[in-house]
């Protein structure tokens, strides 16, 4: 048993050996932090030391005492990017941040047999370490769509290929979808009320067919609370304004990419307008590449007239983690309850 070191050691070859605390070391095995307690006590878990006389743990040791016990490891499927994935959990546990899983990912983009790996790999991150979704959305899913994009145009990647890569990402977000159902079903906390659930409308503008956009709202909506209608890809801009009537929604969430242009955006606020109807108000929020960059000086519904403009009141975010906290302030007032109606 090796004692004294620091909770991070320098290796000869210059890389970096990060150590896990005793809780991580739990939960990277899935067990109480008294079990690692106890296999340490027994000298069956080999661990080092603090200065301060703490145990720490190295990755390494982890994967093969799970191994030996037979207990769980996280991404066992990934093979030989285990330990890679698993330093990238660490990474993110320091950093709150997924920039090293999507490194990692971007690599796939020529193996497909290992992008279909990918809704496992999102199971895992949400499920059992609580990556938050708006994280998995902001720097995992949209990092590697924003990759695949621009080896697209590049011509890194054939069409074909991009498609693949959007279907496989499509598959990980509807594995996000059973999980926050899963966890919701998990719940103790449900009471006796009947309150009402608040009501989103989302998908994709008329003519876009790339959804993982809308789709990730839909997933941060759902954890919130909310009741989701999803239209999906390109949906009439009329079919927005009957969805939100007939179910009293109190947004409209419409994605705009590529091929779509702001004047796109203008055009769909101003049918949304004709249809509004003052007893059923609501808001339009709206994202995507096609838009976010827009500043308030280029678009009239977000400038200092906005009062001016007809109603519905147009929102527009460039990330998920935003519209989340936006969602969290706008409504806080506002039952989003999911003790009746059903999730879609």
């Amino acid at each position: 048993m090796k004692t004294g070191r620091t909770t991070e050691q320098t290796i000869s070859q210059g890389a970096k050996v990060h150590l896990l605390t005793s809780s991580q070391a739990a939960l990277m095995l899935q067990v109480h932090e008294s079990s690692i307690k106890r296999w340490c006590n027994a000298s069956e878990l080999s661990f080092q030391k603090t200065r301060g006389g703490h145990r720490r743990f190295l990755l390494e040791d982890l994967a093969k005492f799970s191994k030996d016990k037979n207990l769980f490891f996280p991404f066992k499927i990934f093979a030989d990017d285990q330990m890679k994935l698993c330093d990238a959990l660490l990474d993110y546990w320091q950093k709150k941040s997924l920039r090293s899983f999507t490194s990692v990912a971007k690599d796939w983009f020529h193996e497909q047999e290992r992008l279909e790996l990918l809704p496992e790999l999102v199971g895992e991150l949400y499920s059992i370490f609580e990556v938050p979704i708006t994280v998995l959305c902001d720097e995992l899913i949209c990092g590697i769509m924003f990759e695949t994009g621009l080896a697209w145009e590049k011509g890194f990647i054939r069409v074909g290929e991009e498609h693949m890569i959007s279907q496989n990402m499509m598959a990980a977000l509807f594995r996000l979808l059973e999980a926050i159902q899963e966890k919701r079903n998990a719940s103790e906390n449900h009471d006796s009320t009947e309150s009402t659930p608040v009501v989103a409308v989302t998908g994709c503008s008329e003519g876009c067919f790339h959804e993982v956009g809308a789709f990730c709202s839909r997933l941060v909506l759902l954890e919130l609370g909310w009741r989701v209608l999803h239209l999906g890809a390109n949906v009439p801009i009329t079919e927005f304004a009957a969805m939100q009537l007939k179910h009293k929604a109190g947004l409209v969430c419409i994605s705009f990419v590529a091929p779509m242009r702001i004047a796109d955006l203008f055009r769909t606020h101003a049918s949304l307008a004709e249809k509004y109807d003052e007893e059923a108000p609501y808001m339009l929020v709206v994202g995507g590449g096609a838009i976010s960059d827009l500043s308030e000086e280029e678009n009239p519904l977000l400038g200092s007239d906005k009062d001016k403009v007809e109603p519905p009141e147009c929102v527009i975010f460039k990330s998920f983690s935003e519209f989340d906290s936006w969602l969290q302030a706008e409504f806080s007032d506002r039952e989003a309850s999911t003790q009746s109606g059903v999730l879609q």
